[in-house]
């Protein structure tokens, strides 16, 4: 990368000088003790002239807290030696009106040389003078000034200049920003942002701009406006006349001339790459893969290595350059092949902000090379990685270049193509035969190219568990949760693609709504594509907004659907192709032979949506997400309940799977806790409560855990085993202390008959939850100890005192028909709760065991069907509505009451206990 640039004469070691003559001296603001001011004073003045920047600073720190004294108790300033000097003028205390000048009593800094961008292969030669300030005291005043000279090698007697303007609420009572330059200086300048402008002033032979900061807090920017309308308040100036200047001046520093010596090494490799090539494209091709490959990254911003590129036969000899190095050995070999090519600046960040800015080289902070091929331009890219023949169209997202001629080139645009090769192709294979509410086994290849692909380079380079690691994430951004059991990875370096291939187990994405379940599908592309443009305001109405990218993505996927694909249809559209949110978007669907097969890809072809488009691109693309493929399912499906007897067989591939993701973890020594947690998390979906237990008791021994005692004890409470469940709470509570487990230790000693232990757990719940809670928790420990007045009394005066809590009114129903006090007032407060909730299972639940009190066994199984209608995995409902048929002489009860008690054995305890049974 290029770095921001300036000065000539250097010096290693601070100057201590006064203030140059053209300084006007800043008055300090009054100090009173309440002030909230840090910054008393921040005046910068730059001067512009004889092609060098001279940059002064005066600051005044008010430590007025022991925080603020520590925070500025060292002072550091930098600069770069190769380019100029660092002058310190003034470093004062004035305390009670007296001031101590440091630099007279010989204080000194102290002069450090910190390459911090070393881990990113940056080294820019800079150096900090540094000094811990002597003597200062809480109530003092600190005041530093000095001043940093720039002149660049590279730029001769051009300047330029760019201060951000800091805006709204600072903690600075008075500051400015200003800058100024000889009269008889060509010197262009600008202001961006929102405040009142300043106009040249002429003085003395110099003109001169001032802003008075911090200026007024601007107006905000949609995040995905394109950069060029978010740009920052600043003050710029320059003596380039316009961009063509610019280019001419850098032209001298870039040129080829003698770079490939006649029987030297890159000769070597240019003939090479010619022989083995036969277009003028693939020899781009190659050439820019040898740079890319052979020669890694490094800046060094030495002796104006910032703008001055290394030679290419240094670059090659050291094998290492930055982009200016990368770029001229690439540009040095292109020529020798006789391929038109030249050098340009780009910002890598922004880059549309170039052709809103003033002609300015520090605008720039990377280099490629532009080559003609065949009348075609491709845009170059030596520091990058990954190009190849198949993709060296690609262009990237810089907006504009300059080209460095000898006659100067303005900026031109870099016009934005599709992408030749997807970025990543997902094909994805999924065995759900087993049920759609149950995991399904997986088998995935996810291939990557150009750029992204490189990275698995690297990680392949790593130990195992960090690979692994790294594929897990990819699969599980490509297909969604999952746990991968078998997987590989193969890079190609040759066609700079990697191929990942994994196999495990795929959790189940299918939702229930009212009378059906959807899944939207695994692997699709065009999932979540959405646009979010607030364009609300009258001053953002004319703001384009940006597209994520250049993007090229697409996915193939296989599901093998349970019993032959029966009652499974295919929702939305089965093909679009269509443009939407500035992509070209494709995809097909079928559902046959009990498989759905879908394919589809997602390409952009715009980088912005102009401001008049986007209401209608984001109509399109809502009816583009409305209309997406995917799989409905009648209420009919298997349901993780149904694979009692028989039926569990159809399990038996995804339990091997399971087991073999444990084996792998205790033999690899990795997330072994994890493992057994998973799939104790399978195991307590279906119902195998055993199996949950013994998989949470070993994983919290292998690493203790809150959250797996948690997980054990539901499982112990279902079985009705209520002493362990109730051991296992109390050690979760004594680990977290926050009353999460109170609850259910008050139900369970209730259920045990330990009443008044369970009346003082519930009052020690009443102290951690909010007060509706609290009620409930305390009104069931009192009814099950014989004062059911008292609990219900309870629950009505909460729900006087809560109105909105409608939870309580179900509680309160429950309450009444469990302890068997139904009135005809119970039947009101049923329905009031079934009335006021969006989800009413649980109130017609509630409203049932209330009929079933009554002998209203029509009403009872009425409201009982609907509530499984709506939540067909409630145990209670099931079991409750096997009693009624039974009452009713359906002997089918006996099904529900079976199946109801394979979901949760503990309902037979606690009906029993409410004297709930099923009739002889």
């Amino acid at each position: 990368m290029l770095a921001w640039a300036a000065p000539a004469v250097a010096g290693t070691e601070p100057l201590y000088e006064a203030a140059p003559g053209w300084v006007v001296p800043a008055s300090l603001p009054p100090k009173s003790d309440d002030t909230d001011f840090t910054f008393l004073l921040y005046d910068t003045q730059t001067r512009l002239e004889n092609g060098r920047l001279w940059q002064y600073q005066d600051m005044a720190l008010n430590l007025n807290t022991p925080q603020v004294l520590t925070q500025f108790g060292t002072l550091s300033a930098d600069w770069l030696p190769d380019k100029g000097d660092l002058i310190i003028h003034r470093l004062d205390l004035l305390r009670d009106g007296q001031v101590i000048d440091l630099i007279a009593d010989g204080r000194r800094f102290e002069v450090l040389r910190r390459e911090r961008m070393l881990e990113q292969r940056m080294v820019d030669g800079q150096l900090t003078a540094t000094i811990n300030v002597p003597g200062a005291r809480v109530g003092d005043v600190l005041r530093l000034a000095y001043s940093v000279t720039l002149a660049d090698q590279a730029l001769g007697d051009k300047m330029q200049y760019a201060n951000y303007l800091p805006a709204g609420e600072l903690p600075l009572s008075k500051g400015s920003v200003s800058v100024s330059w000889p009269a008889d200086e060509d010197i262009r300048w600008a202001a961006e942002g929102k405040f009142d402008k300043p106009s040249p002033v002429l003085k003395d032979g110099y003109y001169s701009l001032s802003v008075a900061i911090p200026i007024e807090e601007q107006d905000d920017t949609p995040y995905n406006a394109p950069a060029r309308y978010r740009l920052p308040p600043m003050l710029q100036a320059t003596n380039f006349a316009d961009y063509p200047d610019l280019s001419r001046t850098m032209y001298p520093h870039f040129t080829t001339t003698g770079a490939v010596v006649p029987g030297g090494e890159i000769a070597g490799q240019v003939a090479q790459i010619m022989a083995t090539h036969d277009t003028p494209l693939a020899r781009a091709a190659a050439a820019t893969k040898l740079v890319q490959d052979e020669i890694s990254y490094l800046l060094n911003g030495l002796d104006g290595g910032n703008y001055l590129p290394q030679k290419p036969s240094e670059t090659w000899e050291q094998r290492y350059g930055d982009c200016k190095a990368k770029s001229m050995l690439l540009l040095a070999m292109l020529r020798e092949m006789g391929i038109e090519a030249d050098p340009v600046l780009v910002l890598s960040r922004a880059g549309d902000t170039v052709s809103v800015k003033l002609p300015m080289a520090s605008n720039f902070d990377h280099m490629i090379v532009r080559a003609v091929i065949d009348g075609q331009v491709y845009w170059l890219d030596g520091t990058n990685a990954g190009t190849r023949l198949e993709n060296i169209a690609d262009v990237p997202r810089f907006y504009y270049a300059l080209p460095l001629t000898e006659a100067g080139s303005d900026l031109i645009e870099m016009v934005e193509r599709p992408k030749s090769l997807p970025d990543g192709t997902v094909t994805l294979t999924v065995d759900q035969s087993a049920g759609l509410f149950v995991p399904g086994l997986f088998d995935v290849r996810i291939e990557t190219s150009g750029a992204e692909a490189t990275q698995w380079e690297n990680i392949l380079t790593g130990n195992d568990e960090m690979r692994r690691a790294s594929i897990d994430s990819v699969v599980m951004g490509a297909i969604g949760y999952s746990n991968v059991i078998d997987s590989s990875v193969v890079y190609d370096r040759d066609r700079s693609t990697a191929v990942i291939t994994a196999s495990g187990i795929l959790w189940s994405d299918w939702e229930r709504k009212r009378g059906y379940s959807e899944s939207a599908l695994p692997a699709q592309v065009l999932r979540e594509r959405t646009i979010s443009a607030d364009r609300a305001r009258p001053e953002w109405r004319e703001l384009p907004l940006v597209v994520s990218g250049p993007k090229y993505d697409r996915s193939f996927a296989t599901i093998v659907l349970p019993d032959g694909g029966a009652g499974v249809t295919l929702r939305g559209e089965a093909n679009i192709d269509q443009t939407a949110g500035g992509a070209l978007v494709q995809s097909r669907a079928s559902l046959a032979e009990g498989k759905l097969v879908l394919e589809q890809s997602y390409r952009t072809v715009a980088r912005e949506i102009p401001a008049d488009r986007i209401r209608a691109e984001k109509i399109a693309t809502s009816r583009l997400n409305r209309n997406l493929p995917r799989m409905r399912a009648t209420i009919d499906a298997r349901e993780a309940w149904e694979y009692f007897g028989a039926d569990r067989k159809l399990l038996a591939p995804i339990e091997a799977a399971m087991a073999k993701f444990v084996e792998q973890a205790i033999e690899r020594d990795e997330d072994i806790a994890a493992s057994y947690g998973t799939r104790a998390s399978f195991r307590t979906s279906i119902y195998d409560y055993a199996g949950a237990i013994a998989d949470l008791t070993a994983a919290n021994e292998e690493e203790a855990s809150s959250d797996y005692l948690s997980r054990r004890a539901a499982s112990y409470y279902e079985m009705g085993e209520l002493e362990k469940a109730l051991a296992d709470y109390r050690a979760v509570e004594e680990m977290q202390g926050d009353g999460g487990t109170l609850y259910w230790q008050s139900d369970i000693l209730s259920l045990l008959g330990r009443h008044d232990e369970a009346i003082v757990a519930a009052e020690e719940y009443a102290a951690f939850a909010k007060e509706a809670d609290a009620a409930e928790a305390m009104s069931y420990a009192l009814s099950y100890a014989g004062r059911r007045d008292e609990g219900a009394a309870l629950l009505d005066d909460t729900i006087l005192l809560e109105p909105d809590e409608l939870d309580l009114l179900n509680a309160a129903c429950w309450q009444m028909g469990i302890f068997n006090a139904v009135t005809d007032a119970t039947i009101d407060v049923c329905t009031q709760a079934v009335e006021a909730t969006s989800d009413p299972s649980a109130a017609l639940d509630s409203r049932a065991m209330a009929y079933y009190r009554r002998g209203e066994y029509d009403k009872a199984l009425q409201d009982l069907e609907a509530a499984l209608k709506l939540s067909p995995g409630t145990a209670g409902s099931r079991y409750l509505r096997g009693i009624v048929r039974l009452e009713l002489g359906d002997k089918g009860g006996r099904k529900d009451i079976e199946t109801a008690l394979g979901m949760s054995p503990v309902l037979e305890l606690q009906y029993d206990k409410w004297g709930v049974k099923p009739p002889r």
